[in-house]
């Protein structure tokens, strides 16, 4: 499922079906997570490619659902919104693995373990910095209830007559 950051904007590319051009009635409308409801802005890109455009306030499912009657599109994505980009960490992580693999091959066995404590700090600071941003058991359960909320979704979504498609 696609992830965007909180108070990020976000762009979401749409085909149209046929890749009709020129639908001035297409719309998005965005559920949040407490069932409110938002409009995205859109705009045609070309050639039936239009995207839907908006910065979300609040983590949690979100869904765009779109809709144009004169072509009778008719769609709904479903994502996550988060307020820590993990491949971030992961990319952290690996620059100290690299950083490591390099000292290793270059320095003494005393300098690399100085390297070694530098990088278990660093490694300190994003363990931290996860911890902060929430707590695995409450990960958990947000997974289970985000898991049971997309089965009802993608049992409501196989009856509704599909349109076009994101890109």
């Amino acid at each position: 499922m696609r992830k965007y950051l909180v108070n990020q904007e976000v762009k979401i590319r749409y085909v149209a079906v046929n890749f009709a051009t020129g639908l001035t009635d297409l719309s998005g409308t965005l559920r949040k997570p407490d069932g409110t409801t938002a409009s995205a802005s859109v705009s045609e890109i070309g050639d039936g490619v239009y995207e839907f455009t908006f910065t979300p306030d609040v983590t949690g499912l979100w869904q765009l659902k779109v809709e144009s009657s004169s072509n009778g599109d008719k769609a709904i994505l479903s994502f996550h919104i988060v307020d820590v980009d993990i491949s971030t960490v992961d990319d952290k992580i690996d620059n100290l693995q690299t950083s490591v693999d390099s000292k290793a091959s270059q320095e003494s066995v005393d300098n690399l373990q100085n390297s070694v404590n530098t990088i278990d700090s660093k490694i300190d600071s994003i363990d931290t910095e996860l911890d902060s941003k929430a707590n695995q058991s409450s990960l958990d359960e947000a997974h289970t209830k985000l898991d049971n909320i997309q089965s009802k979704v993608d049992e409501i979504s196989t009856e509704v007559n599909p349109g076009g498609y994101f890109a």
